[in-house]
């Protein structure tokens, strides 16, 4: 049954189980990814397997590369890199509260003919040129 959700989903996240410690988190990770491995190697060989995986140390990342896994994310490395971040340039904490903040990080997503006014909507334009667009909208609607 595992292997037959494996097949059909395009996107695996594995989560690490931290409860027991670091080390046994990624002790079961290991021994999960392996088996799964197995079970898609069984019934489904041609099936592509590329989970993202948590991890909590580095000797986990080195025993998943053995098996042919890269995609990994070490979120207690993360946590300390923010940490470290914030600490060096207090600017960062702003950047990182909106980022990580309950609500989440908020974006519209508007039709560009919004931002144009009486001007016609161009049938190619490049990223900078939208940007600059927006930009310049943005700026009238402040001065208003």
């Amino acid at each position: 049954m595992l292997s037959t959700y494996l097949r059909d989903y395009n996107f695996n996240f594995i989560l690490a189980d931290n409860a027991l410690g670091f080390q046994k988190a990624d002790e079961q990770t290991v021994a999960m990814i392996l088996q799964m491995k197995m079970l898609l190697k069984d019934r489904a060989p041609d099936s592509e397997f590329a989970p993202l995986v948590e991890i909590c140390t580095a000797n986990a990342q080195a025993q998943l590369e053995l098996l042919g896994i890269q995609n990994t994310i070490n979120t207690i490395s993360m946590m300390s890199k923010a940490m470290a971040l914030v600490a060096i340039d207090t600017l960062a904490h702003g950047v990182l509260s909106d980022l990580l903040s309950a609500s989440g990080n908020n974006m519209d997503i508007m039709p560009l003919r919004d931002y144009l006014g009486q001007q016609p909507l161009p049938s190619q334009i490049s990223f900078v040129e939208a940007t600059a667009m927006v930009n310049r909208a943005a700026q009238q609607a402040w001065v208003v």
